[in-house]
């Protein structure tokens, strides 16, 4: 028996509604389906693979294929923290993020620059295994911010290619869990199952709440932060591949902390600017380098000319002053590494022997955190993730 076509759009109608309406249920049993969970950990699987294949060379006019690049020193900050020639890292499986062992050649390499490139910049510096000047401290943002425009470059190609993948086992998912707690629409499916389920669809993808709208927004997130940071990677690269005799429109930070921490990372970050009416008005991109020296911990913070006000602001809310030896403003500046660490960065190495000494809860919290962003950027992860380091940072006068 045929289906109206008026009646079966009310009754998808008043489907979605149920659902919506069941207190977190409906959203909860979509959160928690494996099918979705598997999806997302394939995804990640394919990107990770995919991430590590060649590329042509960043050089401007170079049609050289890349070779694999460090985004931090091997030999210094890498090679401090590691143990038995391995340092410990996120790396996707099939399961999920899983913490695997990575060797200290390995460690922080992307597909950057092809060999004469890579040695004809960067050789030198690697050889130094520190950064001790204003040029070093150019080189290792520049390497940062290429590397991060490299890899949102591919996520986000790679999300846009996905994200219909994932709209099927969502809609399966949704479509599952509606008819199960309406008793009309399961009598109508069973005169017309493949008319209510390409209807379900229509009206899911025109749902202006459903979780479709949430991927495509974390896709525009990175766009916008792609578009900063190809801005700062240019100044950079006018710099360093001699353009230009001094950096233009971009400023980098130093700061530090009083002990070697154990790890090191190399990470970037949006941070939006709200107008009077509470809207977001902009959005700024900053890249961030943290790595243990010299027994400190060294910070370099890089951005736009025209984000430094903001971001300036932002570290005088939370009591931070770059060039201060206050306990507090340091666990404070300890506070915004761990942000930049755990929000949505994969490119982060940790002391196999720290790692090993965290309880099971920390580790659990950390891998779920990193499990749990999916398509995101910028989720917060409950904090301090390493109490211990704060408190002793707090204690070191």
């Amino acid at each position: 028996m045929a289906v109206n076509i008026f009646y079966m759009h009310r009754i998808v109608q008043d489907m979605i509604s149920k659902a919506r309406n069941s207190n977190g249920a409906f959203q909860a049993a979509i959160d928690n389906d494996g099918r979705i969970k598997a999806e997302f950990s394939t995804i990640n699987k394919s990107a990770h693979i995919n991430w590590k294949k060649e590329r042509k060379c960043l050089y401007p006019g170079c049609p050289n294929k890349t070779i694999g690049s460090h985004t931090i020193q091997a030999r210094g900050p890498i090679y401090k923290i590691s143990e038995s020639g391995h340092v410990l890292s996120p790396s996707a499986t099939m399961r999920g993020i899983e913490i695997k062992h990575v060797g200290v050649n390995d460690a922080s390499k992307f597909p950057g620059f092809c060999e004469t490139h890579d040695t004809t910049l960067f050789s030198a510096f690697e050889n130094k295994a520190k950064i001790e000047n204003n040029h070093d401290a150019a080189l290792q943002m520049y390497r940062s911010a290429c590397r991060e425009q490299s890899r949102l470059e591919f996520i986000i190609k790679h999300d846009e290619i996905s994200i219909n993948n994932i709209k099927n086992v969502i809609i399966d998912s949704s479509f599952e869990y509606a008819l199960q707690h309406d008793d009309i629409a399961r009598e109508v499916y069973l005169f017309s199952p493949s008319t209510m389920k390409e209807e379900f669809r229509t009206q899911m993808e025109l749902d202006g709440r459903n979780l479709f709208n949430r991927l495509e927004y974390h896709i525009n997130i990175r766009k916008n932060m792609l578009s900063g940071i190809s801005n700062i990677s240019v100044n950079l690269e006018n710099y360093i591949c001699g353009a230009k005799k001094f950096i233009e429109n971009i400023i980098i930070l130093d700061a530090s902390l009083p002990m070697e921490l154990p790890f090191a990372f190399s990470s970037s970050r949006a941070f939006d600017e709200i107008d009077q009416n509470g809207y977001v008005s902009n959005s700024h991109t900053v890249v961030m380098y943290a790595a243990p020296q010299d027994g400190q911990t060294k910070i370099l913070i890089c951005l736009q000319d025209a984000s430094r006000d903001l971001f300036q602001k932002g570290l005088e809310e939370r009591n931070i002053e770059l060039l201060s030896n206050s306990p507090q403003s340091h666990a404070n500046l300890y506070d915004l590494l761990e942000e930049f660490m755990f929000s949505g960065s994969d490119n982060w190495y940790m002391s196999p022997k720290y790692w090993g000494e965290l309880s099971e809860t920390t580790k659990h919290k950390i891998i779920s955190h990193i499990n749990g962003q999916g398509f995101s950027q910028n989720i917060p992860i409950e904090k301090p993730v390493f109490p211990e380091l704060r408190k002793s940072i707090l204690t070191i006068l």
